[in-house]
């Protein structure tokens, strides 16, 4: 068949072939253009004639037809999947597979230089197994160690020493005492405690210093980090255990410090939630709350003592005389609230009254023998009146005593005779 068709060409003038050539390379270069597809149709002529032959196979019929078809089918479906590739699909590979070479050529360091490289941050946490701890175990902030002892909510020990020491107190918090001698077991001491070993005890720790590392006593002074977690100090105050308290220029955290205090007063954690009287116990951290502090000194002062109420002075109406008294002292200290004297007490004008009656009733009358020191005192005679009023006569010496007195009884200025114990104005009470 084939030299048929080439016999058949052969005898065909020169013009035909030409055009028939011309033709063919139209017809070739279609074929490549169209590549995509005709390597369709041809697959799908395939999967056709691949059937038939199934189907013949079972009909026991003749395979030759479709065995020529499944044939050249296949022979196209290879020349136009190569030449789809070739134009097609080649170059795409080739572009997207060259940046990739290239950019693993930029990146391929030398051998030397990744043995010498150091880590990167995520394989440095993926090694360190916690997150944010470096490789070299230095931690995330200055130091690492780990908790050996709790001395109380706000101090522990560690292991290793650090620049030599072993004591840590925890900066910008105080919790109340649980060791001091001279102060006790403070309210809610006990519990910042026990959360402080609850928390550290045991694990390791990160150290953060600030401006001053050490104390007056010769303690670290560090902002302390649980392994992987966030700042104990901060955590102490968000749960009450603690007031804020810092020294010096250790306040890097002071905002942030003072937000979590406020926080836990706001809802009456921990501190902030006991008694007045039991605050009170507490120190004055110039947080509002300790012994000092200025609610806590006005609790603390004793209510004033009750003063007695001044004896009344007998009213003077025109028609009281000597007789209406008790005593001289009596008729005295009335004049002395009035001195216009309207009831002519004082009759000869020497400023002592009723200086010669007779007091509380008495029918005897007797003479007050004035006195260098103080005004004198009238009685009836015999050494007492009916009224049970002051002696006769001043005693030798110029002095009287309650004993000689029927009180309580108003004294002159300067209490003469010392009978006002109290300063209240009265005597023999």
């Amino acid at each position: 068949m084939l030299r048929n068709v080439l016999g058949r060409i052969g005898a065909l003038p020169v013009a035909a072939k030409v055009l028939l050539g011309v033709a063919a390379l139209i017809a070739l270069g279609l074929a490549v253009v169209l590549s995509p597809l005709l390597l369709a149709l041809s697959g799908f002529v395939l999967i056709v004639a691949v059937i038939a032959l199934f189907v013949q196979l079972l009909r026991r019929g003749s395979l030759r037809r479709w065995g020529i078809v499944a044939a050249a089918s296949l022979v196209l479906v290879l020349v136009f999947s190569g030449i789809s590739n070739a134009l097609y699909f080649g170059g795409e590979e080739e572009e997207a597979a060259s940046p990739e070479r290239t950019q693993q050529t930029e990146l391929a360091p030398p051998e030397e230089t990744i043995t010498a490289a150091e880590p990167t941050t995520s394989e440095a946490e993926g090694a360190a197994g916690k997150p944010g701890e470096k490789e070299d175990g230095l931690g995330r902030y200055d130091a690492v160690a780990t908790v050996t002892e709790v001395v109380d909510g706000d101090t522990i020990e560690i292991s290793p020493a650090i620049e030599g020491k072993e004591e840590v107190r925890l900066i910008g918090v105080d919790t109340p005492e649980t060791k001091d001698r001279d102060e006790g077991v403070e309210p809610y001491g006990e519990e910042a405690s026990n959360y402080a070993v609850t928390e550290l005890e045991g694990e390791e720790i990160e150290l953060e210093f600030d401006v001053e590392r050490t104390d007056q006593y010769g303690r670290l002074l560090a902002y302390v980090y649980p392994m992987g977690e966030e700042m104990f100090n901060e955590d102490l105050l968000d749960g009450g255990y603690a007031q804020f308290y810092t020294v010096s220029s250790n306040d890097r955290y002071e905002n942030r410090l003072q937000a979590a205090q406020e926080e836990a007063r706001d809802a009456e954690l921990g501190i902030w939630g006991l008694s007045h009287d039991e605050q009170c116990e507490l120190a004055d951290r110039g947080n509002g709350i300790g012994e000092g502090s200025p609610g806590c000194v006005e609790a603390q002062k004793p209510p004033p003592k009750p003063q007695p109420k001044p004896r009344p002075v007998p009213a003077s109406p025109t028609d009281l005389d000597c007789s209406n008294f008790d005593s001289q002292l009596e008729a005295q200290a009335a004049l002395e609230a009035d001195s216009s004297d309207p009831n002519g007490l004082d009759a000869d004008g020497d400023g002592r009254a009723c200086e010669e009656s007779s007091f509380g009733g008495s029918s005897a009358g007797s003479s007050a023998q004035p006195n260098a020191s103080a005004s004198a005192s009238a009685a009836p005679s015999g050494g007492g009146g009916e009224g049970g009023g002051a002696p006769a006569s001043v005693p030798s010496g110029g002095d009287i005593n309650c004993d000689e007195v029927d009180g309580p009884i108003r004294v002159p200025p300067g209490d003469p005779y010392t009978l006002d114990g109290d300063g209240d104005g009265w005597g023999c009470e």
